[in-house]
């Protein structure tokens, strides 16, 4: 959960902390097409801040499956309109999407799109303790010597307008 107690990739973001009544949108469950591309695009460019004005989101990064590796490089890097015996010209192939194949997604289905600019400013990495190598205490010297690791970490992120998640069922 967030800091606005609600999931990354959530229906009913509030505007903000003094307006918890009007609420903003970035999870769908449109499968992977050339329209859903587009309309998850236009959703995240009209993501607003607080006060109502758009902010500036350009998504960059197409993040699939294995299983949909295929259909996604198909609709992002064809010449022309994917499924179509006509010449039109792939408009999803222009907005120069980088497809993400990631092994840990889990479910076939569900992808993402987020804009990678907005990612490394929002997601956060925290080292309560820094990584420690020690002999152990157990180590016997009898041509093996034991080592031990420790550190400590925590992750989140502090705004959810980099993303936009399609749990499609």
């Amino acid at each position: 959960m967030g800091e606005d107690d609600q999931y990354l990739c959530d229906g009913a973001h509030p505007a903000s902390p003094a307006n918890t009544a009007t609420t903003q949108n970035n999870a769908g469950t449109s499968a992977l097409s050339r329209d859903s591309i587009i309309a998850t695009r236009q959703a995240m460019r009209a993501f607003e801040d607080d006060r109502g004005e758009l902010i500036n989101v350009m998504p960059d990064i197409l993040l699939v499956p294995p299983e949909l590796e295929d259909e996604a490089y198909a609709l992002t890097k064809s010449e022309f309109k994917p499924g179509s015996g006509d010449n039109d010209r792939n408009f999803v192939n222009a907005m120069g999407l980088q497809v993400v194949v990631w092994d840990y997604l889990t479910d076939a289905n569900n992808w993402f799109m987020i804009d990678s600019m907005l990612a490394k400013r929002h997601l956060k990495w925290f080292n309560l303790v820094d990584m420690e190598f020690a002999m152990d205490a157990n180590s016997n010297f009898q041509l093996e010597a034991r080592y031990r690791g420790y550190m400590v970490y925590s992750l989140g992120w502090s705004d959810w307008k980099w993303v936009y998640g399609h749990s499609v069922t």
